[in-house]
């Protein structure tokens, strides 16, 4: 019935949100790939991993600020 339908519409738009905002995540971190290996003039595999880890450390660093700064 209607409800079904209800759950189905949010079900469906739920799903188209969670896509778009994966498809501008993988851009930007493909911008942010790009710009890295301009900028440091660097490319291939040691490029990826140097990005990798700088990314994971800077997720890293961003929480142990935040937990610092609200507790």
């Amino acid at each position: 019935g209607e409800v079904f339908s209800e759950h189905l519409a949010e079900g469906i738009t739920f799903g188209f949100s969670v896509t778009v905002t994966l498809l501008v995540l993988i851009w930007m971190v493909f911008l942010m790939y790009r710009a890295f290996t301009v900028s440091c003039n660097v490319r291939g595999g040691r490029a990826a991993g140097v990005f990798i880890a700088a990314v994971f450390l800077g997720e890293i660093i961003s929480k142990m600020v935040l937990f610092f700064a609200l507790y």
